[in-house]
């Protein structure tokens, strides 16, 4: 336990000699000893059995601690060339490769997952290989060139098929990643609870209806819109067609009543604009220093000082021919916040730059002055 939460505060960028480490250091250890377990069932509950170190379920430092005792699995990854990314106990293992170069990438990821089945059972953690799904990302004409014993992947006895749609985060994501089924999905679940708000409408004042609308509609519309930044318009028409049902219902207004006026009288971005919001909003946080490492490491501003777009503060945008990596946050993001103006980009407080970012989209979207 010592070595774990020496690992923490490592990360946390601590020295062991200073004093709020070793206080700090006490204190946890405090926290995680002297605790009990017990098994409660059909009204019967057996008795308490004293452990060594144990983190009480659903704690604030569950997730954390999670990470610090699971930070030695990068490593493992990185050993076999694939790439790593977690969220607490989920993790994703992925690895880029030609479609000639099939046999040796699957080769390596099964290597891959063996060694982090070793590794979990020297942490007391099991790996559960028939639970994992496994998805291949590419063109169309590029899958079209993979058969089903291409797809397949044999971890020991577990046959992993590989899957068209998988949910990440509560995203469903595509192998074209077209987000088409996300959209349909998204667009399916507000839906219905619009129609489940409508039932209420009757019983409940506006404020209420406004509070029901923004919690399980709006909110799904602009969790991870950022991944709709190159999809079709037809994509973005069904979740703008979930808006504008959104706006009917707050103003009370006929199923076919035109639903500009009704967004503009709710102070409403359309959903194109929502995601260029996002979007810029991130990019900000990127120029100050402020947003995550693996996402700052795909944006790079431009070095060379002869081009007016270095003097302006721009990034350097990826050119890229194919819709599939056109909604790369690396292509997608610094595309749309150079086209921001200047005096926009200069505000110091992220507050002020969010406030002057929507005030600058509404007037475009509706032509106010």
């Amino acid at each position: 336990m010592c070595k774990h939460l020496a690992r923490f505060f490592q990360l946390l960028g601590a020295s062991k000699y200073d004093v709020p480490y070793r206080i700090s250091t006490q204190w946890f250890c405090n926290y995680l000893s002297g605790r009990s377990f017990s098994v409660s069932f059909n009204a019967q509950t057996w008795q308490n059995i004293d452990m060594d170190s144990r983190l009480p379920q659903g704690s604030t430092l569950g997730q954390l601690m999670y990470i610090t005792y699971a930070s030695e699995l990068q490593v493992v990854v990185e050993r076999h060339g694939g790439v790593f990314h977690s969220f607490a106990d989920d993790t994703q293992l992925s690895k880029a490769t030609r479609v000639e170069d099939i046999q040796a990438a699957k080769q390596a990821i099964v290597n891959c997952i063996k060694s982090i089945q070793d590794w979990s059972s020297s942490h007391r953690l099991k790996l559960n290989a028939a639970k994992s799904e496994v998805i291949w990302l590419g063109t169309r004409q590029q899958l079209a060139k993979l058969n089903e014993a291409d797809r397949t992947l044999q971890i020991d006895n577990a046959v992993l098929k590989p899957s068209t749609v998988i949910r990440n985060l509560g995203v469903l994501i595509d192998e074209q990643l077209s987000m088409d089924t996300n959209a349909r999905q998204c667009a399916k679940t507000c839906f219905f609870h619009l129609r489940r708000i409508r039932q209420l409408h009757r019983y409940v004042d506006c404020e209420t209806l406004y509070m029901l609308v923004r919690a399980l509609v709006l909110s799904r519309l602009d969790y991870c819109n950022s991944l709709f930044a190159s999809s079709f318009k037809s994509r973005i028409k069904r979740l703008q067609r979930v808006q504008d049902a959104a706006a009917r219902l707050l103003c009370n207004a006929p199923p076919r009543a035109h639903a500009s006026s009704l967004r503009k009288q709710l102070h409403w971005l359309p959903v194109s604009n929502r995601i260029q919001y996002k979007l810029c909003t991130i990019m900000f946080d990127v120029q100050h220093d402020r947003a995550p490492e693996y996402i700052m490491d795909l944006c790079v501003p431009c070095q060379d000082s002869r081009l007016r777009s270095a003097a302006r503060g721009n990034f350097e945008v990826r050119g890229t021919k194919l819709k599939l990596t056109a909604g790369d946050f690396s292509v997608a993001g610094p595309h749309h916040y150079n086209t921001l103006p200047t005096l926009l980009r200069q505000a110091g407080l992220r507050v002020t730059f969010c406030s002057k970012l929507k005030t600058d989209f509404f007037s475009l979207s509706y032509n106010v002055v």
